[in-house]
């Protein structure tokens, strides 16, 4: 891990770390460049641990399921992952740099504004988020928190499903029965809500839809 003189950028490997995207308890995500010979550049964003997460066995193996969940799914709305490295022992998870904004991002900005998302706007975002959710289930995987925060809407229109970091791989009987850690409760299904049996399938396909622009279902009182 270099920087360069009179650069306060990072430099890890052939990734120069650039503006910070996301910062978690765990982890963090840079927008980077990755440098080659003859002039080579690709941006990328690049997703590492940090503090005591770097020394922990466990989350290194998260961040390594992460990528092989993220990896195993081909399409276009899904943010594509590129590598997964290790410079002097910091695991480095590379992938698809995505310029837009979240979900909610979009959210906050209709409601600043008092403008709302056009019903057709909202309905092209919902089947995208469907069919990229779609995609991800034939991958043999399920993603578990298909939230405002990881969906992104880039500069084009195109929406993008982003952070596998909660995906599970096979619907075992314990991944049924409970949601995962770090599950986004305000748009969990209501059997999630209610602690009841949890199919992650139908799961993601509540949390893609209309929830993701619009509001999220009312807290049960009663």
């Amino acid at each position: 891990m270099t920087d360069s003189p009179g650069d306060r950028r990072m430099r890890l490997g052939p990734y120069v770390l650039g503006e910070l995207l996301a910062r978690g308890a765990t982890a963090a995500v840079f927008g980077a460049q990755r440098s080659g010979p003859a002039g080579f550049v690709m941006e990328v964003a690049v997703k590492t641990l940090h503090g005591d997460a770097l020394r922990s066995i466990a989350h290194v193996r998260d961040l390594v399921l992460e990528a092989r969940a993220a990896a195993n799914v081909v399409h276009p709305g899904i943010a594509q992952v590129h590598a997964l490295v290790d410079e002097g022992d910091r695991p480095l998870l590379v992938m698809e740099r995505v310029r837009g904004w979240t979900l909610r991002a979009v959210r906050a900005t209709a409601a600043l504004t008092g403008q709302p998302v056009a019903p057709e706007v909202a309905v092209a975002l919902i089947r995208a988020a469907a069919r990229a959710a779609h995609a991800i289930h034939d991958g043999g995987v399920v993603h578990r928190d298909l939230s405002p925060d990881n969906l992104l809407v880039s500069r084009d229109g195109h929406v993008k499903v982003i952070d596998f970091g909660a995906a599970a791989w096979e619907l075992t009987e314990r991944v049924r029965a409970r949601p995962p850690p770090a599950l986004d409760a305000t748009y969990a299904a209501p059997e999630v809500s209610l602690g009841l049996r949890v199919d992650p399938l139908l799961s993601d396909n509540y949390i893609s839809p209309a929830t993701t622009v619009t509001s999220p279902h009312p807290a049960r009182t009663s």
